[in-house]
Formats: C-alpha cells, sequence, structure tokens
C-alpha cells in the first residue's frame, strides 16, 4: 500500500500508477533478513577461468576462448542459431572441427583483447575488455544472441552475462565418472555454467569527454573504471540476493557503484546525464534509459512519472551519500547493502535519504560467508 501512496504524488491517474507498480520491482532484500557483508567465496567457474588465463598467456587470448567456448567456434549470421550444427554443438556437445560452418567468430583487432580476473564486490570473475568497439558488438553478440546480428544499443558498453553453458566444464565433469553418475548434476548449474563481465573502451553512456569536462584519454579511463565497477554491483545483487533484472532500479544502484570508483561522491548529475536527463526532464533522444523500459516499452506518460522518481532517487542518494564517510570496502559494501533494502520509490520520497541513513546506522549487516 505504501508504494501505491508514493506512486499516487508523481500520478493521480490509476492506469499510470498500475503501469509503474508492475515496472518497479521489489527491493533486492529488507533490513529483517540476515545478509553477507562480506565478499562470497569465489564460484567454482574461477577456478576454470584461471586456466585459461594460464593458457592465454601462452597462446593468447582469442586462441584460447577459441578452444574453450564453442560461441566463438561461429560467425555472426542471421538465422545461424536454428540451424543443426549450432544446435548440435551448443546444446549437445558435438566437437565443431566436425563442422566447415563453425568457421569461428570474425574480430577486428582479436590481438588487442584483454582478460582478466575482477575482485568485485560480488567475488571473482572474468572480465573480457574489447579495443574495437565492432569486436565488443559481436563478442555480446555471439554471447547473448546465440551468434545473431541482433543489434546493440550505442550506449551499451558492456555486459553482465550470467548463465553460459560451458562445454569444456561440462565435458570435465564427464570425464570425473564419479560425478557424472549422479542423477543431479544439470541441476547443479554453477558447476558449468560460466558469469563474465565483457566491457568495451568507449565513453560511458555514450557521453562525450566534453560533457564531462575532461580530456578524451581521462574520460575513456574514467569510463572503463565506472563499466567495471557497474556491472560488479550487478554481481553483487546477484550473489548476495539472487537476481537482477534489466530495470531502472538496477541501474540506479550499479550507477551509484560505478560513479563512486571515480569520485570520493555520487553526483546526481552524473548518473541523470548518463541515463539521458542531463536536461531533465527533456530526455536525450539516445538516453541510455530507453533500453530500460520493458518489453513493451511503457507509455511515454509512465515514463516522465518515472523520469520523475528517478531525478529524485538520485538527489536522496546524493544527500545520503554526503552524510557517509567510508574508509574500508566493507564500509562501501554496508552502503550498497543499504541501498538494496529499499526499491525505488522508497529511495525517492521526499526522506528517502532519512530512510536510508536509519538503515544504515541500526541495521548492519553480518558476516554470513
Amino acid at each position: 500500500m505504501e508504494a501505491r501512496k508514493l506512486l499516487q504524488a508523481y500520478s493521480s491517474q490509476p492506469e499510470i500508477v498500475r503501469e509503474l507498480e508492475a515496472y518497479i520491482p521489489l527491493p533486492f532484500g529488507r533490513a529483517g533478513d540476515v545478509p553477507a557483508s562480506g565478499v562470497p567465496e569465489d564460484q567454482s567457474l574461477v577456478a576454470a577461468w584461471q586456466g585459461y588465463l594460464a593458457d592465454a598467456r601462452t597462446e593468447g587470448i582469442y586462441p584460447t576462448l577459441h578452444r574453450h567456448l564453442v560461441q566463438f567456434r561461429f560467425p555472426i549470421q542471421a538465422g545461424i542459431s536454428t540451424t543443426a550444427v549450432y544446435r548440435q554443438v551448443t546444446r549437445q556437445g558435438a566437437n565443431p572441427e566436425a563442422f566447415a560452418e563453425a568457421s569461428g567468430l570474425v574480430l577486428s583487432a582479436p590481438d588487442q583483447l584483454q582478460l582478466f580476473l575482477y575482485n568485485s564486490l560480488g567475488g571473482r570473475l572474468p572480465v573480457l575488455v574489447a579495443e574495437e568497439r565492432s569486436d565488443f558488438v559481436r563478442i555480446i553478440q555471439a554471447l547473448c544472441y546465440r551468434n545473431e546480428p541482433q543489434p546493440i544499443p550505442d550506449t551499451m558498453g558492456a555486459a553482465l552475462i550470467k548463465g553460459i553453458n560451458n562445454w569444456d566444464r561440462i565435458r570435465r565433469l564427464q570425464q570425473n565418472s564419479a560425478y557424472w553418475g549422479g542423477t543431479s548434476w544439470v541441476q547443479q548449474k554453477d558447476q558449468y555454467q560460466d558469469s563474465l563481465i565483457v566491457l568495451s573502451k568507449i565513453p560511458y553512456s555514450n557521453v562525450p569527454a566534453a560533457a564531462m569536462g575532461l580530456s578524451e584519454t581521462d574520460w575513456l579511463e574514467q569510463s572503463l573504471q565506472i563499466r567495471l565497477a557497474h556491472e560488479g554491483a550487478h554481481y553483487f545483487t546477484l550473489r548476495h540476493f539472487g537476481r537482477m533484472h534489466t530495470n531502472m532500479y538496477d541501474e540506479l544502484i550499479a550507477d551509484y557503484a560505478g560513479i563512486r570508483a571515480v569520485l570520493p561522491r555520487f553526483r546526481a548529475d552524473w548518473f541523470l546525464r548518463f541515463i539521458g536527463l542531463a536536461d531533465y526532464p527533456q530526455l536525450r533522444a539516445d538516453g541510455r534509459l530507453r533500453n530500460y523500459l520493458g518489453q513493451p516499452a511503457m507509455t511515454s506518460s509512465a515514463r516522465r512519472c518515472l523520469q520523475t522518481i528517478l531525478r529524485d532517487a538520485a538527489q536522496q542518494l546524493e544527500v545520503f551519500d554526503q552524510q557517509i564517510h567510508p574508509t574500508t570496502g566493507a564500509d562501501f559494501r554496508r552502503q550498497l547493502w543499504t541501498i538494496c533494502q529499499h526499491n525505488l520509490l522508497e529511495i525517492a520520497a521526499p526522506n528517502g535519504h532519512e530512510r536510508l541513513l536509519h538503515i544504515y546506522h541500526h541495521h548492519q549487516p553480518v558476516l554470513a560467508l
């Protein structure tokens, strides 16, 4: 009921209220929960990717990924995901060497890929950086869209990809007869599915350096740091709360972490610029917000209300952040956990910063690893 009351402050039209109610997710947690304040233990995928990193040091990153990830065995081609060969290789584990169609993922600068493990707030996970924008697009198409030429928005410069079936890891399980002989291995997806951050080297949210008052070099460097922390925040909610959404609630939390990775304080104006609302209430034609309006996209009337909610939430977060003085990584995890205890409307409320401060000071997370 409180959510409806808060929404009615933005619109008196029942249909808009209902539309926004359906769009705004529940908070990730509640203060009554017992959260894990420390960094979770590594998932089993980390050991596999440590091996890939070792291989890459001798044979190169692209050849290593080409050998271990079946999606790197196929070009980007319309309709390829429906072919028998693609299904046999990606769904049944057939050897791609046996098929001429598995000619490889074509990249412009395969020698300029970067691969490393990132110590995120949700634990370590692999990160792949593409120097060329076209290579980033092809990698996203391969891993997220089954090698189909799905258009990628210019404002998209990073992705946390989860649930990648890794046939290299599956084959290792097959070799372990004691493990493979069980009946429940399919349900233990952490034993064979990967999570991976893919980053590009373009200005964050396609915002030019001049708009940020920075040199091209400095802004590209900061953009990479923001993206890394942004995707790490998504991994934080996935590991600590078991979910993440394609929603502006998640984007606010992740941009909070991203901005704090390069600035001592969160800035609401940076967040609004990143999502296309630097000239609020005018939404930039290519504003990142447009990528998060649901399917089908919400009506323009509801979107305008959402824009106001996001502006208010960013301003309340800025006030909250100004009154907190973290000194350690654990302190920042506590801040992020605090934000996750509130939904978008609670953050945006006139007393949103007070709600956040109350939880931060009176509901300290306990270590539960």
